[in-house]
């Protein structure tokens, strides 16, 4: 797989792993035999690999790169989510490990099932497609039937840390409700009308010229714009004034908008205007003039407890879980041999 310059600079964190601390800029390594067979961590005697972490770590650092503003802060979230990657799986070899020493099984039946199901959900029952897909990957049938079973024991296992909702008492919903006020807050949010146009169109073409054809044609403003402000100076009606605009005009009459999903020029003008007026002018940053009407506004709101009880209770369910299963898999960690190789 071909890396971006950004994906090949966050892979190079992962590369530290496997050069003992040196960072790894030049791209053609990061597909080396030598370097993806490098130990990043044994469990026991379970060895993962840098190219068992690289299969898995592509495709979160292609989201990471296409969601981080320069390479610094991909480097930086890149390198949060290698270790998370890792976490996760010692946490799968501990569980697997666990599952296996207790002398517990996976029915032959169940796995053949999860096999058939997983085959008639991705290639529609085609196995001959599924065994290609298989091959195209250097995957053999028993490595994909390992893998689904393994997977079944990590759900069963993590399964076993199920609290019931009748669990958590009124004082606890209440608790929760009163330390996190801020979750429950409806943002102030308005309904209006938005007209956007291009502030400077193309000049109409001198009629006289012989180079028509090569003319750059000037910019000059648009004449739309002078036009809808006389019209809404006039006191004529916002929604008659969109008719014929097409895309430029959008009416939110029936759909409220946090004030915070406005752009900073926009909710400026927002923030000062009377229901049912209409606004000036307003230029944007990217070239365009606005005008705004506003239909209603909606003040900052704090939901009360009965309407966000239910999501209370699974959030407090779901914590929970999820410190039962850290608090596990920490004492399977003390437990057992556990290396990282940075």
């Amino acid at each position: 797989m071909k890396l971006s310059r950004r994906m090949a600079i966050a892979w190079g964190i992962l590369m530290v792993v496997a050069n003992g601390g040196a960072f790894a800029k030049n791209e053609s390594k990061f597909s080396d035999e030598h370097q993806l067979n490098g130990v990043a961590a044994v469990v026991n005697e379970r060895v993962i690999t840098i190219g068992e972490l690289r299969q898995e770590f592509i495709p979160i650092l292609a989201k990471i790169e296409s969601e981080s503003p320069t390479e610094r802060e991909c480097s930086k979230r890149a390198t949060a989510a290698f270790q998370d990657l890792l976490d996760d799986n010692i946490a799968r070899a501990l569980i697997i490990q666990e599952f296996e020493s207790s002398g517990m099984k996976i029915p032959s039946v169940q796995k053949e099932f999860q096999v058939d199901e997983f085959i008639r959900n991705r290639f529609g029952g085609d196995r001959v497609l599924f065994t290609q897909q298989l091959r195209a990957y250097g995957k053999s049938l028993q490595q994909f039937k390992r893998e689904m079973e393994e997977a079944l024991i990590v759900g069963w296992a993590l399964n076993r840390f199920h609290h019931s909702r009748t669990a958590v008492s009124p004082r606890q919903i209440r608790e929760y409700y009163d330390s996190h006020r801020n979750d429950f807050i409806i943002p102030s949010a308005v309904r209006l009308g938005l007209i956007c146009l291009p502030e400077k169109v193309a000049a109409d073409p001198d009629p006289e010229s012989d180079d028509t054809e090569n003319e750059v044609a000037d910019l000059v403003e648009n004449p739309e714009i002078s036009q809808i402000a006389t019209r809404l100076g006039a006191g004529e009606s916002f929604a008659a004034l969109t008719e014929g605009l097409g895309k430029a005009a959008v009416l939110f009459d029936d759909e409220w908008l946090s004030l915070g999903d406005l752009r900073d020029e926009l909710r400026a003008v927002v923030e000062r205007m009377q229901v049912g007026g209409c606004s000036g002018k307003i230029r944007l940053s990217d070239g365009n003039v606005a005008f705004l009407q506003l239909y209603e506004r909606r003040a900052e709101v704090l939901q009360p407890i009965e309407q966000v009880q239910s999501s209370i209770e699974n959030t407090i369910v779901l914590l929970r879980r999820e410190a039962d299963q850290t608090r596990w898999i920490n004492d399977l960690r003390a437990k057992a041999y556990v290396g990282i190789y940075n």
